[in-house]
């Protein structure tokens, strides 16, 4: 499978690319539109705040890009920064437009007392986010209880509530751990930083 991975300045593209050959696929890093239109899937890594990844995108036509590519029904995959980007809006620094690809809102999680900290940063068990675990979803078949690594400050709240696949605990609260909609995946956590747990993800969604 060749993947693309979207060069917009802001992410761990080389360690994306890494993981995503020992997977066996072939990767391209590139902000080239026809490069992403005829790409077999799409990733969009990113690390950063949203308002600076928002004005890349759009400044490279990568907005639209994105956009189109989504229509075409194959995978597209947003990692921490790139799922948050997904999302409609975020509240990150400001009010920043983002995708809306799948509506939502991205808000700052909040420490339930001061031995929490932000961002958060850390490896947690994964949970489904209804009765029927991860059926049905690009998780379908992966074992729940995963644990996987998180950086963030932020998380997706989506709009539908069932577009919100996975969760970690945090507390008592519940964190959105990843979203899908359709062909549209998004994870908060870093796949190609979460050892055999993420590897194994990434083979078993492209």
């Amino acid at each position: 499978m060749r993947v693309v991975i979207v060069d917009y300045g802001m992410g761990n593209v080389f360690s994306v690319a890494r993981a995503l050959q020992f997977c066996g696929h072939t990767t391209e890093l590139t902000a080239n539109d026809a490069s992403i239109q005829s790409a077999d899937a799409v990733i969009l890594p990113g690390v950063g705040a949203i308002g600076a990844a928002m004005l890349e995108l759009k400044q490279r036509g990568l907005d639209a890009s994105l956009r189109r590519f989504a229509e075409r029904e194959r995978p597209l995959l947003g990692i921490c920064l790139g799922m948050q980007a997904l999302a409609t809006i975020s509240e990150e620094f400001g009010t920043h437009a983002c995708l809306n690809l799948i509506p939502g809102q991205i808000k700052k999680i909040q420490p339930e007392h001061d031995g929490m900290k932000v961002p958060n940063i850390g490896w947690y068990a994964m949970q489904g986010s209804t009765a029927q675990g991860w059926q049905g979803t690009s998780f379908d078949g992966l074992e729940e209880n995963a644990a996987t690594y998180f950086v963030h400050s932020y998380q997706f709240i989506p709009d539908n509530a069932t577009d919100a696949i996975a969760f970690y605990r945090w507390g008592n609260q519940s964190i959105t751990a990843a979203v899908q909609r359709n062909n549209i995946l998004g994870t908060q956590f870093h796949p190609e930083k979460s050892g055999p747990e993420g590897l194994k993800l990434l083979q078993h969604i492209f």
